[in-house]
């Protein structure tokens, strides 16, 4: 059933609710203890609702969450971050390939259907980060929005988008997963 209307809501250019089956494939996936997959799936949901600017109601977060807590926890720290950068790398015709051709498979898809992701490239800082943008990368490796962010350390919006890029560009990456991965290597975090 998630696997037609998937189809269904690319063809139709809804690009909120492929995220929300990509999320609902990656639990299956997660399900079948396809954890891989699992966690390329939502990292793929998760670069598509950042793009369309589509959030989830709190039950929704709530149970996606709870995925992700338990992704991290099932595999290394390698394991995890790899395939979830290849999931936020891949287009949205990409993602809806991969999870056509997952849900229901006990094997690893083949390389060329997975994008390689792009590894943070630095192995030192480019400049060290402040105590505040310690702070807001922390809260990145937690899995907050940027909302969640500000109201967390009762900053505006616009404050927290600008220490995003600071970090970004301090660490030379260009996204949040990266930015997180790098702070681990880098023992930021």
């Amino acid at each position: 059933m998630y696997r037609q209307t998937i189809l269904r809501w690319k063809d139709l250019g809804h690009r909120g609710a492929v995220a929300r089956e990509l999320e609902c494939l990656g639990f299956v996936a997660h399900a079948e203890d396809l954890l891989e997959q699992a966690v390329c799936l939502l990292g793929a949901a998760e670069v598509l609702r950042e793009t369309c600017e589509d959030s989830m109601d709190d039950r929704e977060r709530l149970e996606y969450d709870e995925h992700v807590v338990a992704l991290r926890q099932a595999l290394d720290t390698d394991t995890f971050n790899v395939n979830w950068l290849a999931g936020r790398a891949m287009n949205i015709g990409q993602a809806v390939s991969f999870a056509i051709g997952t849900s229901g498979t006990a094997s690893r898809p083949e390389d060329n259907t997975i994008p390689q992701a792009v590894q943070p490239s630095p192995s030192r800082l480019i400049e060290p980060l402040s105590e505040r943008e310690r702070e807001v990368l922390r809260l990145l490796a937690e899995g907050l929005s940027n909302s969640e962010i500000a109201q967390r350390l009762f900053l505006a919006l616009t404050t927290v988008k600008v220490h995003t890029r600071h970090i970004y560009e301090k660490l030379g990456v260009n996204s949040r997963n990266q930015a997180v991965v790098q702070g681990q290597k880098l023992k930021l975090l």
